[in-house]
């Protein structure tokens, strides 16, 4: 078999499982997130100045995560049904709660804040779970009224430690708002359009202040959407989020037949699939290694199912730790960290195929090993072998009296004018199975809220062990992917180093063979140094 059609037969199905995920990507997403992310807790409160009283419309929107570890709460009796009591008793509770936790003053008088109406609603989320908004009207009487030049400030302690988008607006009733740090329109329609501008950098006003007048226009009443309707409010879907999913209509389906179940696993196979295709899980690290160090079709197939594992067992993880101890860890503040670990594992691999690789430079070898330059200028460890009849090659400027092992690190003249290149077993592997399991484990390390949302959906309608199948089908996915980019990579490094031969010959481009496992060492570090740097900035 020729050698073009042996490659074209080796990465025919690793092809065929990228061109698969890539098509993914030219369709709707089935599970599209929420527009801040699964893990946000996000928040709006509109004031309205008055010259005796202040009147809040304050909302609450969570993401499915957070929504679904209130529903644990709410669920008072655990029966898996939110009755219109325990939706009622929240509510109530809920917007007590955020009463204490925003802070009023005038002129540096504290206003306590009253709950005037509350309405709870469950937005279809994705996944087969749900968001949850949650209205609070809040007010508070001014006594001294408004003088003028009076300095009003607010503030929004509720859910501190979680990440969301946070807006505050004020406007005046009668009022005249000489200047404010607070926004005076919504950029989001009160929680229920996100602007794409701000979805990478949400909003975050925590606090503002104003300096107020009596005397201004009057406004129309002040209606809140939400609590004018008799149900109690039936909020629409934020922006970004799917009103109805293929996957949640899998995951609440109310028999699980072997169709359904099929298609589940299908669906979440060919999700983890167009996740693996996204940015991270260390595919450049994966290439720089595997080129660099000449992996093999095992290292591909190991580094793919690694990162599978890893990230299946780290979804398991956080979603025990989502439904035990949310309160203790916020899940979301634990990603940083994970990014952190990610990023030092990579750094650790990366330093340690360096130094790897400068000591197979002359100077590294010569320092280390005592080697010495030949006529063809390159460097030579001697190894004892059994020996040989010994032959005059041409090329070099020597005979060699007895045989040994050449560890060059590029191509020299041998066995007359036919150039070949070889290179010691440590060269070509130097981390081995240890190094490759740790850069798996790297790349699988960060959970996909995803996948994570998949679990959930499925654990809160009484089925966690079929959620625990489609997290497998979705880590399977994912190999598949990662082992096909592999594979590729591979059984492709052979016309890149054929390549990299013809550019070594020429004069213009010397040695470029022999610095090529070089720089992606250097480029495996840069990345983790970047992995790194960016996790350490949300920690802190």
């Amino acid at each position: 078999m020729k050698v073009g059609s042996r490659f074209a037969a080796l990465v025919r199905w690793p092809l065929r499982a990228l061109l698969a995920a890539a098509l993914l990507a030219a369709v709707p997403a089935t599970v599209v997130a929420h527009p801040l992310g699964n893990f946000t807790i996000n928040h709006y409160s509109g004031l309205r100045i008055a010259a005796d009283r202040v009147t809040i419309d304050h909302v609450i929107d969570m993401a499915e995560i957070p929504a679904f570890q209130a529903r644990q709460q709410i669920d008072r009796d655990g029966d898996g049904a939110l009755s219109a009591a325990e939706n009622e008793a929240y509510r109530a509770e809920a917007c007590s709660m955020q009463a204490r936790d925003l802070e009023l003053s005038i002129d540096a008088r504290p206003m306590a804040l009253s709950v005037e109406a509350s309405a709870v609603a469950f937005p279809a989320g994705v996944g087969g779970l749900e968001t949850l908004r949650l209205n609070c009207l809040l007010s508070a009487s001014l006594e001294p009224p408004i003088e003028p030049d009076s300095v009003l400030a607010f503030g929004d302690n509720s859910y501190a430690a979680r990440i969301g988008w946070r807006e505050i607006v004020l406007e005046g009733d009668g009022v005249t708002v000489l200047e404010t740090t607070a926004e005076r329109e919504t950029r989001s329609d009160r929680l229920q359009r996100y602007p794409d501008d701000l979805l990478a950098q949400p909003l975050e006003l925590r606090e503002v202040s104003a300096r107020v007048a009596p005397g201004g226009p009057a406004l129309a009443p002040f209606v809140v959407p939400e609590l004018a309707s008799q149900d109690g409010g039936q909020a629409s879907v934020p922006g970004g989020i799917a009103e109805a999913t293929e996957i949640g209509a899998l995951v609440n389906a109310p028999e699980l037949t072997p169709s359904v179940v099929a298609g589940a696993l299908l669906l979440a196979l060919a999700l983890g699939a167009y996740h693996a295709l996204t940015p991270g899980h260390g595919k450049t690290v994966m290439a720089a290694y595997l080129v660099g160090t000449r992996g093999s079709a095992r290292h591909a197939v190991a580094l793919g199912l690694t990162v599978a594992v890893a990230h299946t067992l780290g979804v398991l993880a956080l979603a025990a730790l989502t439904t035990l101890a949310a309160r203790v860890l916020p899940p979301e503040r634990l990603y940083p960290w994970l990014g952190v670990a990610s990023g030092l594992i990579v750094v650790g691999i990366g330093l340690y195929l360096l130094a790897s690789r400068l000591s197979f430079l002359p100077i590294g070898r010569a320092a280390a090993q005592g080697g010495h330059a030949h006529g063809l200028g390159g460097w030579h460890t001697h190894e004892p072998t059994p020996p040989r009849p010994p032959r005059v090659d041409a090329g070099h400027d020597h005979a060699h009296g007895s045989a040994h092992d050449h560890g060059h690190g590029s191509a020299h003249d041998d066995e007359g004018e036919r150039g070949h290149s070889h290179r010691h077993e440590t060269e070509r592997d130097p981390l081995r199975w240890r190094g490759l399991f740790a850069l798996g484990l790297s790349g699988g390390l960060v959970p996909s809220a995803s996948a994570l949302v998949l679990l959930l959906g499925s654990v809160s309608v009484g089925r966690p062990g079929y959620g625990m199948v489609l997290v497998v089908a979705f880590g399977l996915g994912m190999a598949l992917v990662l082992t096909g980019i592999g594979l590729v990579l591979v059984y492709g490094q052979g016309r890149i180093e054929q390549l990299l031969e013809r550019l070594d010959r020429s004069s213009r481009v010397p040695n470029l063979a022999r610095l090529a496992p070089l720089a992606t060492a250097v480029i495996v570090l840069v990345v983790g140094l970047a992995i790194t740097g960016q996790a350490a900035a949300q920690v802190l």
